[in-house]
């Protein structure tokens, strides 16, 4: 029962999809960040659906249809995520000193930085999905190729979460962290690279494309975290998450 304990605190923390009530006892605890990945495969699954309507009817338009994949995520999730990249872009915009930035990120107002940060990366997935769905066809590997995005996004966060420091004393990513079992250290790289063997299989450009962007991504934040935070926030998960999604489709849209 741990195991599908973990899985419904997971959904009920990271999605807005109805889970019955369950404590966040140690042992229910232990395998939370594992199913992280489950999330965004939910997710993507959703955005394969959008993009097989799309694609087979021709309805909703191409920008609908762009507007709704950008938004879906976000609905699905309540903006978590992006609450937690608006929180760091305010910290980052404020060019203040370690411990400034850390309060900034739990001071629940948003700043300029923040509002222009969230408009400049939903503008992004807007106009990348747009040019990307008439690329775009019905084939299973199309469509299998862009729902591990939201997957490989959650494990790079979980990974990060996982392996780096908390930033903090206290907080959610210690609340997570300290109760994990050993084994999701070995979980989440496994996952990471069954991902991306799927993506090599399904389409080795677009895998390869895809495998560089997160990389960079991902280096480029942990060196961040360390430098600017001293280690990792929830808020500075959530950060990755939203870039490291942005920057595939992106990348996707220019192949």
């Amino acid at each position: 029962m741990n195991l599908l304990d973990s899985f419904i605190i997971t959904c009920a923390m990271y999605t807005i999809i109805p889970m019955p009530r369950r404590d966040w006892s140690d042992r229910a605890m232990r395998w939370t960040m594992a199913w992280f990945p489950a999330v965004g495969l939910i997710i993507g699954g959703g955005m394969a659906g959008l993009l097989l309507i799309n694609l087979r009817f021709d309805r909703p338009g191409q920008l609908l249809t762009a507007v709704l994949l950008t938004l879906w995520p976000i609905l699905l999730t309540g903006g978590l995520h992006y609450d937690g990249f608006a929180d760091t872009a305010d910290a980052l915009g404020s060019h203040r000193d370690r411990e400034t930035r850390l309060r900034i990120m739990k001071d629940p107002t948003s700043g300029p930085a923040a509002i222009v940060a969230t408009a400049a990366v939903l503008l992004l997935q807007l106009g990348a999905w747009f040019d990307l769905l008439p690329r775009l066809t019905t084939k299973p590997a199309d469509l299998l190729f862009l729902s591990l995005i939201p997957v490989m996004s959650r494990v790079m966060s979980g990974l990060g979460v996982y392996y780096l420091p908390p930033a903090r004393r206290d907080g959610l990513v210690r609340t997570f962290r300290d109760r994990l079992a050993p084994a999701v250290g070995v979980i989440l790289p496994l996952t990471a690279m069954l991902t991306a063997a799927a993506w090599l299989y399904l389409n080795p450009l677009r895998a390869l494309a895809a495998l560089v962007t997160g990389l960079v991504c991902f280096i480029a934040w942990m060196l961040m975290c360390k430098k600017l935070f001293g280690g990792v926030t929830g808020d500075l998960a959530g950060f990755l998450l939203v870039v490291a999604e942005t920057a595939f489709v992106v990348t996707q849209s220019l192949i």
